[in-house]
C-alpha cells in the first residue's frame, strides 16, 4: 500500500534551520552531521522527525525521535550506505499516528561536502561507468546537478581541482550546460532562495553584470528559446573572460606537444 502525506497546513522548514554537512571517517566512509532547529515552528511535541537522503532512485532514511524528545544518532548510524555522497537531504515532521499528516517539510538540502565551503555549487563524484568520457554532468531525477569524473584516470580528482588546463577546457562548457538545463528544461527563474537553480542564476547575473535572465514556459516561442540560448552563451563567455580562461591557447599547446 502506498502511504500518502496530507500536506494541509504544513510549514516550510527553511534552510537556516536545517543544515547538513558531510564528513569522512578514517576508513573513507561518509557520514552526515545535521543542525536542526525546530523550536520556532510550534510543531506538536509528539510529532516524528525524519531525515531522508536521496540521489536518483537511491534513498536512505533516518528517524530522529520526536520534536519534544529528539534522538541522538551515533556516527555509525548516520553513515551513508544506500546513497552516494552527492545525495540531497530533506527533513519532514509528521504526525505519529500513521495518518500521513505532514506538519512541516524542508526543500532539498544540498549538504556541504568534506573540505568544501558552503558556497560551492557543484559536487564532484568519481564514477567507474563513464567509459571513455573524462567527465559528465548528471542532473539525476529532480536532483541537484553533480559533476561525475572518470575514476579510471589516474589522479583525476586532483586534475579537476587543480589543473588549469581542465579548468580552461571544461568549466565554461560545464557552466553553459548547467544553465541550459536550468533555463530550458526546468524553466528556472531567480525568485526563490530555496530553488535548486537560484544560486546558479545569481552567479550568471554576477558574471554578466545584469539582473535579468530568460523566463521560459510552455508558451515560449522559438525566438524566446533562441534568446535564452544566446544569453547562456554570453554568460559562459563572460565567465571565461572573468577567470582569464584561455581554452584556445591551452588546446593549441596540447596539440603541439
Amino acid at each position: 500500500m502506498i502511504r500518502r502525506f496530507n500536506y494541509t497546513g504544513r510549514k516550510q522548514i527553511t534552510k537556516e534551520h536545517a543544515k547538513v554537512a558531510l564528513k569522512n571517517t578514517d576508513d573513507k566512509r561518509t557520514y552526515f552531521e545535521i543542525e536542526l532547529e525546530l523550536g520556532s515552528y510550534n510543531f506538536p511535541r509528539e510529532a516524528d522527525v525524519r531525515v531522508e537522503a536521496w540521489r536518483s532512485n537511491a534513498v536512505q532514511r533516518w528517524n530522529f525521535g520526536t520534536v519534544g524528545n529528539p534522538t541522538e544518532l551515533s556516527q555509525e548510524q548516520r553513515t551513508l550506505q544506500n546513497v552516494p555522497h552527492t545525495a540531497q537531504f530533506k527533513v519532514v515532521v509528521v504526525a505519529p499516528d500513521n495518518s500521513g499528516l505532514l506538519f512541516g517539510k524542508s526543500n532539498a538540502i544540498r549538504p556541504i561536502q568534506p573540505g568544501e565551503s558552503a558556497k560551492s555549487l557543484l559536487p564532484v563524484r568519481s564514477c567507474s561507468t563513464l567509459g571513455q568520457e573524462v567527465w559528465k554532468l548528471d542532473f539525476g531525477n529532480d536532483d541537484q546537478v553533480e559533476l561525475q569524473i572518470n575514476d579510471k584516470i589516474e589522479n583525476i580528482d586532483q586534475v579537476v581541482a587543480q589543473d588549469p588546463s581542465f579548468r580552461s577546457l571544461a568549466m565554461p562548457e560545464i557552466f553553459r550546460s548547467v544553465l541550459r538545463h536550468a533555463i530550458l528544461v526546468d524553466n528556472a527563474v531567480l525568485d526563490d532562495d530555496d530553488d535548486k537553480w537560484d544560486q546558479w542564476i545569481a552567479l550568471a547575473h554576477h558574471y554578466l553584470g545584469s539582473k535579468e535572465s530568460p523566463e521560459l514556459s510552455s508558451v515560449s516561442t522559438a525566438e524566446d528559446v533562441d534568446d535564452a540560448l544566446e544569453w547562456v552563451d554570453n554568460v559562459a563567455q563572460a565567465f571565461a573572460s572573468s577567470h582569464k580562461i584561455k581554452a584556445v591557447d591551452t588546446y593549441s599547446a596540447a596539440l603541439s606537444k
